[in-house]
C-alpha cells in the first residue's frame, strides 16, 4: 500500500492567565480617592478585565487593570475583585483576582451637652459635661488639668462625662 498523508494540523496551546500582582485592601477616609490594580500575563495575549463589588459586576468601569474609585463614601466600602479573560477564541479559562476589602471611614465628631463655663458655690454639684465621641474616631486622649477637687471625669463607649460637687476653691 502507498502511504496517506493527512492534511496539516496547527496546535495552538494557550498561556493560562497568571496574576503577578493582586488588588490590595485599603482604609481610606471619606471623599478620599482609591485605585484598586491588578497585573496579570497570559503570555501576550490581550485580557479583559471586568471589576466586582461584593461580587456584583460594576459597569461600565470595566476593561482596565485598575479601577480607580473618586470621592468615596461609606458606600463604596466592599469587596473587591476583578475577573480576568483572554481575548475572543482564547482557550484558558478566566481567572479571578484575590478578594481586596475597602473600609471607608467617617470624619471624627464631638458633640457636647451641659455648659463647660459653669460657676457653682463649694458644695453644689456642677451640671454634668458629656463629650459624645463619633464617626470613626478612635484613640481618645484625655487632657484635663487642673479640675477642681470633687469633680470627676470617665470615659465609657466614647462618651467622656465631667461630673462631680467641687469641694474646694
Amino acid at each position: 500500500c502507498t502511504p496517506v498523508t493527512s492534511q496539516t494540523v496547527t496546535l495552538n496551546v494557550d498561556a493560562a492567565i497568571t496574576i503577578a500582582i493582586q488588588p490590595v485592601s485599603q482604609t481610606e477616609c471619606e471623599g478620599e480617592n482609591v485605585v484598586f490594580s491588578v497585573n496579570a500575563s497570559a503570555n501576550g495575549v490581550p485580557l479583559t478585565y471586568k471589576w466586582r463589588k461584593d461580587g456584583v459586576d460594576i459597569s461600565p468601569l470595566e476593561n482596565l487593570s485598575t479601577l480607580s474609585l473618586n470621592g468615596i463614601t461609606t458606600t463604596d466600602a466592599g469587596n473587591y475583585d476583578v475577573v480576568i479573560t483572554g481575548q475572543a477564541g482564547f482557550n484558558c479559562a478566566s481567572t479571578t483576582s484575590a478578594v481586596a476589602s475597602l473600609a471607608v471611614d467617617t470624619e471624627g465628631t464631638i458633640t457636647q451637652t451641659g455648659d463647660s463655663d459653669q460657676e457653682v458655690c463649694v458644695g453644689t454639684s456642677i451640671t454634668d459635661i458629656v463629650y459624645t465621641i463619633g464617626g470613626s474616631a478612635t484613640g481618645i486622649v484625655l487632657s484635663l488639668d487642673n479640675l477642681p477637687a470633687g469633680i470627676t471625669s470617665s470615659i465609657n463607649a466614647g462618651v467622656l462625662t465631667i461630673s462631680g460637687t467641687p469641694t474646694e476653691t
